[in-house]
């Protein structure tokens, strides 16, 4: 089981917050959420995503939520127990899961609410950034 993402669009601005541990939740009133995330662009550089996937990062991450995520420069040491957005090779879409092991292929992604890890590696070529905030609809 996967969580997939779509993409909303992209972002372009100054500095980001970037926050190191897991990204915070930000409960919001649906009507607002939108306009929320445009008003963090404004912080971020970055790009926002709607879940619209199928549970597998519950509770942290639900249906529904968008996802602020920064494009960073893959890096070999410091992505171990983020949770981050890549490309997946299999059905092309983008998979919202936490890096939980790191060997010679890659990084291995796994779904919080999942019992096992992707097939698939977490490599340079399908990274796509780290999710540093994340905003709710519903409490």
């Amino acid at each position: 089981m996967l969580l997939v993402l779509l993409i909303i669009f992209p972002l372009s601005s100054c500095v980001s917050n970037y926050r190191p541990i897991d990204p915070p939740i930000v409960y919001c009133d649906p009507a607002q959420i939108q306009l929320l995330a445009c008003i963090e662009s404004f912080k971020v550089k970055g790009l926002v995503f709607r879940c619209i996937g199928y549970g597998s990062m519950l509770p942290i991450i639900k249906t529904g939520d968008y996802l602020i995520v920064m494009p960073k420069t893959f890096s070999e040491n410091d992505l171990l127990e983020k949770i981050v957005v890549y490309k997946s090779k299999s059905n092309n879409l983008a998979v919202s899961h936490r890096l939980v092991r790191k060997d010679k292929e890659g990084y291995l992604a796994k779904g919080d609410h999942n019992l096992a890890a992707d097939i698939e590696y977490v490599t340079r070529q399908n990274f796509i950034g780290e999710v540093i905030e994340i905003f709710r609809a519903e409490k």
